[in-house]
């Protein structure tokens, strides 16, 4: 049995994470962030098991086994609950003491299932680090593609997938959108290099980037037009009150309330400008 993430959903556009339940164990496929790989986790040694189902969007499930944590996103409800069901009738057609043995493995745990545990960790790490090279546009203009169709089109994923990231998140701003242009600017390269090796259509990746280049002019119209927004109405609000102050059939009351309005708003613009050109944050 086979679940597909929604091609709809955050990271899974051109590259669909996979999550296959085999007999023993369940098959976990991340591609761009795992380079392809697969991750199997066994059922004895899968520990536990969260689900985060919001109330619009696609849910995340979660796996821990050994000391590793696994999140796929990109599945409806109904398909999570399917997968945490067939987890829990997996672990319960294993032998009776199989997860007990599990549970107790930490006194009789071998060095070779130790070193093995301490190596996936440090290869999630990694993992990490290597991606933090994508909020850093001097990092973004050093990156090499490989030299083969499947690592130019997972360094490609990644690329589009930390754009997209960047464009949705709500404290987008400047900043934000100068990592963003280095990572487009970064993606026709990987096109030009498809094309030369040949036997790949680059239709689709030229496809994503147009929709990632569109995006992002939208983005920025509106974060222009915020940030004059800020300006502008304290301005338009200052002229009105000082006015309310010269006209005579005005009672000075409304005109006072209406500078103290003034000086809320202005505060509060002046704050969010200052918030304006904060740092990239994953």
């Amino acid at each position: 049995m086979k679940f597909t993430a929604s091609r709809l959903s955050e990271g899974n556009s051109m590259f669909p994470a996979q999550i296959e339940i085999q007999d023993s164990g369940l098959s976990v496929k991340l591609p761009g962030f795992f380079s392809g790989k697969n991750t199997f986790l066994p059922f004895v040694n899968i520990s536990s098991v969260s689900v985060d189902s919001p109330m619009i969007g696609y849910s995340t499930i979660s796996f821990s086994a050994q000391g590793v944590r696994v999140a796929v996103h990109g599945f409806t409800v109904d398909e999570v609950e399917q997968i945490k069901q067939a987890i829990d009738q997996g672990q319960s057609q294993s032998s009776p003491n199989a997860f007990q043995q599990f549970v107790e493995q930490d006194e009789n745990e071998t060095e070779a299932v130790k070193l093995e545990r301490i190596k996936l960790e440090r290869e999630l790490i990694a993992d990490e680090k290597r991606l933090q090279r994508y909020r850093d546009p001097k990092s973004i203009g050093n990156i090499k593609f490989g030299k083969t169709p499947d690592d130019i089109i997972a360094e490609f994923d990644l690329l589009a997938t930390n754009a997209k990231s960047l464009l949705e998140n709500p404290k987008y701003n400047t900043n934000y959108a100068v990592v963003v242009a280095a990572l487009i600017s970064k993606m026709p390269e990987a096109i030009k290099k498809l094309e030369r090796l040949g036997g790949q259509d680059s239709h689709e990746f030229k496809q994503e980037l147009d929709r990632l280049v569109r995006k992002k002019k939208s983005k920025d119209r509106t974060v222009l037009i915020q940030r004059w927004a800020k300006y502008i109405i304290p301005m338009v609000l200052w002229t009105i009150a000082i006015k309310m102050f010269t006209v005579r059939h005005i009672k000075w009351g409304w005109a006072i309330s209406m500078a103290l309005f003034t000086v809320v708003v202005s505060i509060y613009s002046l704050f969010k400008m200052m918030d304006t050109d904060d740092e990239v944050e994953d």
